[in-house]
């Protein structure tokens, strides 16, 4: 009986270990797939003309959430009709490795708008308190569904003096086939 005890529990330590390594395994897996992602993207972006940065990528989170949090980020148009870049003093966004498509990102700081050149440049500084975007991406890669979730808004108003301000701002959008 003494030895079938012994069994057992060196039985239940080798499925903890190979269990708890196995998880190991994949969160790391998919935290390295959900950075890389990220990083072609951004190549993805250059390379159809477009100005793509960040200023960097920290992945945490183990053993839970796979959590990126991107510094600096700013996409630029400048060689299109009407030039517009967009920055973000940062990103986090948030993946349960359960339901890798389900992204939760939230733009922290200050957001800028800019479009047109010279003269005629416009410079529109959107700042949130809250600003959420949650995304559902299909296995491709490809956007399903996204929704925006923000309050405390203020947006600079470049027609005039007062700011545009909304307390509380949610917006369902829902992606066609082939978006």
């Amino acid at each position: 009986m003494k030895r079938f005890l012994k069994f057992v529990a060196a039985g239940l330590v080798a499925v903890a270990i190979l269990g708890g390594g196995g998880y190991t395994g994949y969160w790391f897996l998919a935290a390295g797939a959900a950075q890389s992602a990220i990083e072609d993207w951004v190549t993805a972006q250059q390379s159809n003309g477009m100005q793509a940065t960040t200023d960097g990528l920290v992945l945490s989170g183990f053993p839970g959430n796979i959590l990126l949090h991107i510094d600096g980020i700013s996409l630029a148009a400048p060689d299109h009709a009407l030039d517009w870049q967009w920055s973000a003093q940062a990103i986090d966004a948030s993946i349960d490795p359960k339901n890798p498509r389900r992204i939760v990102m939230r733009i922290r700081g200050k957001q800028t708008l800019t479009y047109g050149t010279g003269d005629s440049r416009i410079d529109t500084v959107i700042v949130g308190q809250r600003m959420t975007v949650h995304m559902d991406v299909r296995k491709a890669g490809a956007m399903e569904s996204l929704s925006l979730d923000a309050g405390g808004v203020t947006i600079s108003n470049p027609c005039g003096d007062d700011p545009i301000t909304a307390c509380l701002f949610q917006s369902p959008v829902m992606a066609g086939p082939g978006y």
